[in-house]
């Protein structure tokens, strides 16, 4: 799937970043569901089908969100523009 930036809506890309705040490393664990605003919901869902971004299971039921390979190239594309 071949997704670009301006296939993205603005609430999409104001989540990428949220995932993105404060890390370099494409080994970081993104941030905790809960900690995600609800209105980001839709954006999380989405973002998720496009594969920008993945939900994994934490330890004592937590639900981390963050950006995947594709979701940082993305990021790094919306740093330079």
């Amino acid at each position: 799937m071949s997704v670009s930036l301006s296939d993205l809506t603005p609430l999409q890309i104001r989540l990428m970043i949220r995932l993105d705040e404060d890390c370099e490393s494409h080994d970081h664990v993104g941030r905790l569901r809960s900690e995600i605003p609800p209105f980001f919901a839709p954006a999380i869902a989405s973002l998720c089908d496009l594969e920008i971004a993945e939900e994994t299971a934490g330890w004592n039921g937590t639900s981390w969100i963050r950006l995947t390979g594709l979701g940082r190239r993305l990021r790094a594309m919306a740093r330079s523009e």
